[in-house]
């Protein structure tokens, strides 16, 4: 039996960065718990990139890999571009976060990574200490932090999906404005849902390009592939490539609400935990404030603390954009291209990263088609969860 303060289970985003975190106070001479990070993986791999707007602070240069003061939206006849002096859209590639956030881990003595193990059980003993086994040990703590994905049964009652395939590609000659990121490129509706391309340059040569789908349900991979196949080359213009690399995922969008405590001094944290935006996907920024929060919760008082619940208007506001997409899917092309037309640069950044203003939130009232809108208000309908067959049917590949 192995003994600690605290264990992470999962050294993904949240749980990494809560360890890093923990390790910056250490250096900081802050006393931390024993800490034990439990990760299924052997080994990082580059497979994913995260993206926020960052308010051009000096937060984040040690891995931010590009931003772009410059954002764009378009639709079949028109292209809506924004720009802004304060804000940046910026990406962060796992590499970078990775290899940042263990070398930080790992020269903490009161940090311990270990990878290729995963929890099989967890009991708790009369005197509120946590026995976690993972087949090959048992680990004793006194607290648990749980950034596992959440149950397939939570996933599959999402209001909304973001499906996603990308591929990271060279150019064997420039063919991309590196200053401007596609985030909502060649918007439409079909009958699988609405789609766009994301299309984030790199360079003038290099890009990563992903066809991503908002549904009801999980999209298929072959349609997902489909669709990737098409957003490159349209991206590309035909041109000649080499794919560097591939990513590709699967967001919640709108999870069933679970309270952060699974038991005292046992907290959920990450995607499974709160920590995704119900209306966008977005969560880099949730967790990295709720690991600065949990970190300083833990130093000054000795407990875990679990993602902060959003405001009555900010939770209100997603659930009405989520289901006016998720009952009027052929408007979403519409909604989006109103915001990205109508809505101030700014205004939309602060929007997007989960900061508004009040006047923010009234200007987005404003930029939005009212007819939607004023039918979901009228009919007060709660919102009612996918159907739990339906979907385990899609998610079949």
């Amino acid at each position: 039996m192995d003994h600690c303060d605290l264990i992470i289970l999962g050294g993904g985003c949240a749980g990494l960065s809560l360890g890093y975190e923990l390790a910056q106070a250490e250096t900081r001479g802050q006393h931390i718990p024993r800490t034990i990070i439990v990760e299924p993986r052997t080994i990082y791999h580059h497979d994913r990139t995260w993206c926020f707007w960052s308010d051009n602070t000096e937060r984040w240069t040690d891995v931010i890999a590009k931003s772009w003061s410059r954002w764009s939206f378009s639709d079949d006849s028109e292209t809506f571009t924004q720009q802004s002096d304060t804000w940046s859209y910026v990406s962060i590639p796992a590499d970078r976060f990775y290899l940042s956030r263990l070398s930080i881990i790992e020269s903490s003595p009161r940090i311990e990574l270990r990878k290729g193990l995963s929890s099989q059980s967890i009991n708790k003993d009369s005197y509120g200490r946590f026995t976690i086994s993972t087949g090959e040990e048992q680990i004793s703590c006194g607290m648990i932090v749980d950034t596992r994905p959440p149950a397939d049964l939570q996933v599959r009652q999402s209001y909304l999906f973001q499906d996603f395939a990308g591929v990271e590609i060279e150019l064997e000659s420039p063919g991309f404005d590196s200053q401007t990121a596609s985030l909502m490129d060649a918007m439409q509706v079909d009958e699988w849902g609405f789609r766009f391309d994301y299309i984030l340059p790199r360079s003038a040569s290099r890009a990563l390009i992903e066809a991503t789908r908002f549904s009801k349900h999980p999209v298929a991979k072959k349609r997902l592939a489909e669709d990737l196949a098409d957003s490159v080359k349209r991206a590309t213009k035909g041109m000649p490539h080499q794919v560097i690399r591939e990513e590709s995922g699967s967001i919640p969008m709108g999870l069933p609400y679970e309270s952060t405590f699974i038991e005292p001094n046992w907290v959920r944290a990450g995607t499974g935990g709160n920590a995704v935006r119900p209306s966008s996907g977005y969560a880099f920024l949730r967790i990295q404030d709720w690991a600065k929060q949990c970190r300083q919760h833990l130093i000054n008082k000795g407990t875990v603390i679990g993602h902060p619940k959003d405001s009555l208007l900010s939770r209100k506001m997603d659930e009405l954009f989520l289901g006016v997409l998720r009952k009027h899917p052929t408007d979403s092309v519409s909604l989006f291209s109103s915001l990205a037309s109508q809505l101030p640069p700014d205004r939309f950044a602060r929007f997007m990263t989960g900061t508004p203003l009040l006047g923010d939130y009234l200007a987005v009232i404003r930029s939005l088609p009212a007819k939607p809108f004023i039918e979901e208000l009228i009919h007060n309908t709660p919102f009612k969860r996918n159907n739990l067959e339906t979907t385990t049917q899609a998610l079949q590949p």
